[in-house]
């Protein structure tokens, strides 16, 4: 009996992911990537000029490399690709994170601890953050906000996907006519930070259960909010995971143009 062979269109996180379980479930696997570099938009991509001294062009990253505590699949595929001997593999690279700064314009950042509080600094911080002024959010607004968070933590599965699913997050949490610092921070600015899309287009279920999720994670003790990688995500993540893909049996096919899909 012939093995089956599976061609992945597409070699970005998803593509490899793909290939990696069929490859580890037995199959033969094609990857065929558009661009001439693998890893999608998680790759680094080198800023051009930058090098000197004969030395390469140093590496920029699409947008800010997020890795949050409640993540499962993701964190699973990095402890199965090796790198450098470490015992958890690519996952080693990964660094806990101690704070997480919310820049504005203008404006001084709003820094706050993303862990459960370890530290007499870590409790005064978070005080500092619910009951001070620095958020420019009035005590009425965090209310209403709070209540919503509430609502969906006590929807149901069903209402969830048959409600939430249709309801954008602007709507959900009222932002319009309210001040530009909720809008920033709880209406627009929470969606862009989280999923990377604009709250009126985003759906409650989707970000509010992220919200939710990202909440839960520096509320109970040893919780972690966020870790980021201890080097350019290529060196570290994509470039040791291309090896392992191949070494596994996989043609990884880079520059290649799909045309055409012919079905029998």
């Amino acid at each position: 009996m012939n093995t089956p062979m599976v061609m992945v269109l597409g070699g970005g996180v998803g593509g490899m992911t793909a290939a990696h379980e069929l490859a580890e479930r037995g199959f033969r696997v094609r990857v065929y990537e558009l661009r001439d570099v693998p890893g999608g938009k998680a790759r680094s991509i080198s800023v051009k000029g930058s090098g000197v001294g004969g030395r390469a062009d140093l590496p920029g990253e699409h947008g800010f490399r997020f890795f949050p505590g409640f993540y499962r699949h993701l964190p699973d595929t990095m402890r199965r690709i090796p790198y450098r001997g470490q015992p958890g593999g690519v996952f080693d690279n990964l660094v806990p994170t101690t704070r997480a700064a919310f820049v504005r314009e203008g404006q001084l950042p709003i820094v706050m601890p993303d862990v459960f509080p370890r530290s007499v600094r870590d409790a005064v911080q978070s005080l500092v953050l619910a009951f001070g002024d620095r958020t420019g959010i009035s005590w009425t607004d965090m209310v209403y906000f709070a209540s919503r968070i509430a609502l969906l933590l006590s929807s149901c599965e069903e209402r969830r996907f048959d409600e939430w699913e249709n309801v954008d997050w602007w709507d959900f949490v009222a932002a319009g006519g309210r001040p530009l610092a909720y809008q920033s921070l709880l209406a627009d600015g929470m969606t862009r930070r989280t999923v990377g899309v604009r709250a009126d287009q985003a759906s409650t279920r989707t970000v509010g259960y992220v919200f939710i999720a990202l909440l839960q994670s520096v509320l109970v003790p040893g919780g972690q909010l966020d870790r980021v990688l201890n080097g350019p995500s290529n060196a570290v993540w994509i470039s040791p995971w291309l090896d392992h893909l191949r070494q596994l049996g996989i043609d990884y096919h880079m520059s290649a143009t799909v045309s055409d899909i012919r079905c029998q």
